[in-house]
């Protein structure tokens, strides 16, 4: 599996690739810190060029997922 995480910031900020953790969190868990999962795509993909294993959407911790 790609060593990578595709992680979607709020907009404006653009995506990034980010290490993979050595578990995906479930939905509302902390995902970096300051940041929780609020959705997934499980599907590996290329961004960029470079491999990844999955896709997360998060948000600040602050606030709610939807």
């Amino acid at each position: 599996m790609p060593p990578r995480v595709l992680i979607h910031l709020p907009e404006p900020e653009p995506p990034r690739l980010v290490d993979r953790p050595p578990r995906r969190p479930s939905v509302g868990e902390e995902f970096l810190p300051g940041w929780k999962a609020c959705d997934y795509s499980l599907i590996r993909g290329n961004w960029n060029g470079h491999e990844y294993a999955y896709e997360v959407w998060v948000m600040p911790t602050s606030s709610d997922c939807y």
